[in-house]
């Protein structure tokens, strides 16, 4: 007995002066990846580690909150096929909206209506609406702004070449590996790491000439917040609750990520329920002007869904079209989606834990398509 507590005092200390030495090297992200993951039983981020950062409210403003209308409908539950995607996927909030009213919804695994969960990537979307309205407000020149402007440490032969346009449309030119399950990749140096900031001016540059190859990176949509952050001098959680939350008139305060420095993640992680995410679907679907409110100017909107260098992807938005019927969506890494369906005038939210398999040989997830097929047909007219 006295060796075995004796073995586990050494193996303690071991540990200890372990995580001491990483904590000394650039690997020091490695210690708040392990915990966050591996520690929890996971293998990668979760739509549930907001725990685990700091984060900045996206504050909604309870004088003038308002509850969606309902009107629940009978037969419009999945079908048994798409309910068995559903539950293999593990989602835990699926909601339906026709014509600005709440027709279905449905929850699992302890989630609700109030749950606040990881967006992931579909905050790459509201990161680009939010560089829209500041380009309409005056704050950005346009989207033919030189990047270098707002952030004059940016490094690389073609830095001085990089639009604002070019980091929407995800054609950067960065040295950026996207991967979401290499501990020792720059994705994971991002999410975990101390200081983008200062990761993106030190150690990812503008090598290849941007405006001519798609490359989805993560560093692009953070490249994209900063400079907003830059031209308006205030933070984009901030700016998100004044030009989005509050007149969309979200029920629930939002939270949006940072790291110890208190750099908004811009290109990830805004965290709320289904019911709010789904206004922001609403606001591109009806071009920018819902609810009483301009947004943004209707032709502005109409480029979001305009591609450029691909067929399925816009300005931060991706593309898709089932059965001749287009469609776009917010998209998250683990299966999160906000899809607006104009030819139904439809909002379709998904929340949960698992993207699964792609649609073929498509860009689109299986669930998507099966999610715009299924209801296209229950919801017409």
């Amino acid at each position: 007995m006295r060796k075995f507590f004796k073995g586990l005092i050494y193996t303690v200390i071991g540990l200890a002066v372990l995580v001491f030495i990483v904590s000394l090297t650039p690997l020091n992200y490695l210690i708040k990846g392990v915990y966050a993951t591996y520690l929890h039983g996971e293998n990668s981020a979760t739509i549930n580690d907001k725990e685990f950062f700091e984060t900045e409210l996206v504050r909604s403003d309870a004088r003038t909150t308002l509850p969606w209308p309902e009107n629940l409908r009978s037969g419009l539950q999945p079908s048994p096929s798409l309910d068995t995607l559903l539950h293999e996927t593990r989602t835990v909030a699926f909601a339906v909206f026709q014509h600005d009213t709440l027709v279905y919804e449905e929850y699992a695994q302890g989630y609700s209506r109030t749950s606040r969960t990881n967006s992931f990537s579909m905050a790459k979307t509201v990161t680009a609406m939010l560089a829209e309205i500041a380009i309409e407000n005056g704050s950005l020149h346009g989207w033919d702004q030189r990047v270098i402007e707002l952030l004059p440490d940016l490094q690389g032969p073609y830095a001085e070449e990089l639009t604002l346009d070019d980091l929407s449309k995800m054609r950067a030119g960065l040295d950026w590996n996207e991967h979401y399950t290499n501990a020792f990749g720059i994705t994971a140096k991002a999410y975990y790491g101390e200081n983008v900031h200062e990761l993106l001016m030190n150690e990812v540059a503008v090598i290849n000439p941007p405006g001519e190859v798609y490359e989805y990176q993560s560093g692009a949509t953070q490249l994209l917040g900063e400079c907003v952050e830059a031209a308006t001098g205030r933070s984009l959680a901030e700016l998100a609750s004044d030009w989005l939350w509050t007149p969309a008139r979200a029920e629930d305060d939002a939270e949006w990520s940072t790291d110890d420095s208190h750099q908004i993640l811009s290109y990830c992680c805004f965290h709320s329920n289904a019911l709010d995410f789904a206004r922001l679907g609403h606001i591109l679907l009806h071009k920018g002007y819902w609810k009483n409110h301009l947004y943004m100017d209707s032709s502005a909107t109409k480029d979001f869904f305009n591609p450029i260098s691909t067929d399925f992807y816009g300005r931060s938005i991706w593309l898709g079209e089932v059965d001749h019927h287009p469609f776009s969506y917010f998209r998250g890494v683990n299966g999160q989606f906000i899809i607006m369906v104009p030819d139904i005038d439809a909002v379709i939210v998904r929340l949960g834990h698992d993207r699964g398999p792609f649609d073929g040989e498509s860009t689109v997830p299986l669930i998507v398509s099966r999610m715009v097929k299924e209801y296209l047909e229950k919801l017409k007219e």
